[in-house]
């Protein structure tokens, strides 16, 4: 078996396996092998054939395909959780250890685990058919009892070993927790919670995972800052704030559960810190923006590089890095829209809370109490942000996060007097009517987005069409749409179920899936009525303040 698998390693014999379908054989030989090494190399098997090809329907047409893979989540079934003793057992453990570095599905450093294994394999299935919008193969998971349940079990589990950073320069996240099977759970609960309801509503009853989720937020914000070029950091925090804006858009039990784990501060810290990192560093225009340098000993590095070829790749990689800072800005400010825009309680409450805005989250500001300088004038510091954001019309970034900043300016003071007058009083020019218009616009670019995107929210959206949008768009440029398509759209939108047949000769397959992917008729509808919404609580406060 471990012989076979190390031929599978090469992509000559991998291509004749997917050619003739050699894995159904395979499997069908295998899949009620006892061994547990066996069992987990069959695991391997799968995760290398779905791996880089599109093989999702083949391989999930097996029998019993979601069982198995999630069998191999039970810790007592794991040939990697205790050691082997025969020299024979010892010889198979080790090979398969090699061998499952060497796939690649298990990254340098991670532990070999059979359910790490398995969730990298279900992580590759289940974003491409999320990206396919393959209702069948998601719906073999969806509907697998306990599948949520344990996905979270296993993120609950991981989550649970949650250390502040080190002091020291050589420690890093991976050293801390297992980066890369957490950010599998992440993803796969993500997708799900993309497309359906079921895995949210389950989500929300997990009492633990709230609270881990925002110190895991903390945490990797702290590593973010500390090792810029260490990628893994950004990539839990992206895929933490997506998860969590699914978990929440128009789903009030997930919103209640986040607000009572300290959330709301932790995002507005984010806010603050990440765009006080963004502004560091000037663009070549002049102006300063999202993509910007981490600290000024990076502009220095910079400076004194002699090759231009190698300030341009460098400048490049620094632009790569910190456009993960600027979609952090615009996802925390649109999971705090999320969770304040229909609880009148809640945006109360948000005035009146004084915030660490400094606070970075370590030592005991982590795991004890914290003793950072507090701020009770949040809204006034926000409104600060937008009116230098919105002052910078020509680069696209900064309108992009105006606009945001006013969805959620104007959620804080809905229904909130006081809040009103404190808003029209710190704005640019005491007057509303900037914002208003700002919105209006960025509504609209949002509804030519939609529009853009097939009848069951397949995206159709190419640079010609890109290039025809912008010409009736002034302010909004290509960059702003496509970065609002990707991920804005999800702290906006809030589609209805489609009920999907499925295209395929697989009778196993579910033949209908209440499936929600984005971009219907119905979401851009409901996206435009809150847009609308806030338009109109800002209208109102203009008539009645500008008097």
């Amino acid at each position: 078996m471990v012989n076979l698998l190390r031929s599978m390693l090469k992509s000559e014999f991998l291509c004749l396996v997917k050619a003739h379908r050699y894995m159904d054989t395979i499997y069908d030989l295998i899949r009620e092998e006892t061994n547990p090494i066996v069992a987990s190399s069959l695991t391997l098997m799968l995760g290398l054939v779905v791996k880089g090809a599109k093989a999702n329907r083949e391989v999930m047409a097996l029998t019993d395909i979601v069982p198995f893979l999630c069998d191999n989540f039970d810790s007592d079934m794991d040939p990697m959780g205790t050691l082997p003793s025969s020299k024979v057992e010892i010889t198979m453990y080790n090979d398969f250890k090699d061998l499952a570095r060497q796939s690649g599905i298990i990254m340098k450093g991670q532990k070999v685990l059979a359910k790490s294994i398995a969730l990298s394999t279900i992580t590759t299935i289940v974003n491409e058919a999320v990206e396919e919008q393959d209702a069948g193969v998601l719906a073999l998971f969806d509907q697998y009892p306990d599948f949520y349940t344990a996905v979270i079990g296993i993120l609950v589990q991981d989550l649970a070993w949650i250390k502040q950073p080190s002091s020291s320069d050589v420690i890093s996240l991976s050293d801390v927790l297992d980066v890369d099977r957490i950010e599998c759970s992440l993803r796969i609960l993500e997708r799900f919670s993309l497309v359906s309801k079921r895995p949210v509503a389950i989500l929300a009853e997990q009492a633990a995972l709230c609270p881990l989720l925002v110190q895991l937020i903390t945490l990797c914000r702290g590593h973010a800052f500390k090792f810029p070029r260490n990628t893994g950091s950004m990539s839990l925090l992206l895929h933490t704030l997506r998860l969590l804006i699914n978990m929440t858009n128009d789903f009030e039990p997930c919103c209640e559960a986040l607000a009572k784990s300290d959330s709301v501060s932790v995002l507005v810290q984010n806010i603050f810190q990440f765009y006080d990192h963004c502004r560091q560093f000037p663009e070549p225009n002049g102006h300063t923006g999202s993509h910007a340098t981490p600290n000024s000993t990076d502009c220095d590095a910079l400076e004194d590089k002699e090759d231009d070829v190698d300030k341009q790749g460098w400048r490049q990689q620094v632009q790569n890095e910190t456009s993960g800072w600027y979609d952090v800005l615009l996802m925390s400010t649109g999971l705090l829209i999320n969770m304040l825009e229909t609880n009148p309680d809640r945006r109360a409450q948000f005035v009146k809370t004084s915030i660490a805005l400094e606070c970075n989250a370590t030592g005991d500001c982590l795991h004890k109490e914290c003793h950072c300088e507090k701020s009770e004038n949040v809204l006034e510091r926000l409104v600060d942000i937008y009116n230098t954001e919105a002052t910078i019309s020509e680069v696209t970034e900064n309108r992009v996060l105006s606009a945001y900043l006013a969805l959620l300016l104007g959620c804080i003071i809905d229904g909130i007097p006081a809040n009103e007058k404190r808003l029209h009083t710190s704005v640019r020019g005491a007057t509303l009517q900037p914002m208003i218009d700002l919105l209006i616009e960025f509504s609209a670019m949002h509804q030519e987005i939609h529009s853009s995107l097939g009848s069951n929210g397949v995206q159709v959206l190419d640079d010609e069409l890109f290039d025809s949008l912008e010409e009736g768009s002034s302010s909004f440029s290509l960059e702003a749409k496509s970065s609002i398509s990707q991920s804005g759209s999800m702290s906006l939108d809030t589609p209805t179920s489609l009920d999907l047949g499925l295209p395929g000769p697989y009778d196993a397959f579910p033949t209908k899936f209440a499936i929600t992917f984005p971009g219907s008729k119905d979401s851009a509808a409901e996206s435009t009525k809150s847009f609308m919404k806030i338009i109109q609580v800002l209208k109102d406060v203009e008539s009645r303040l500008s008097k």
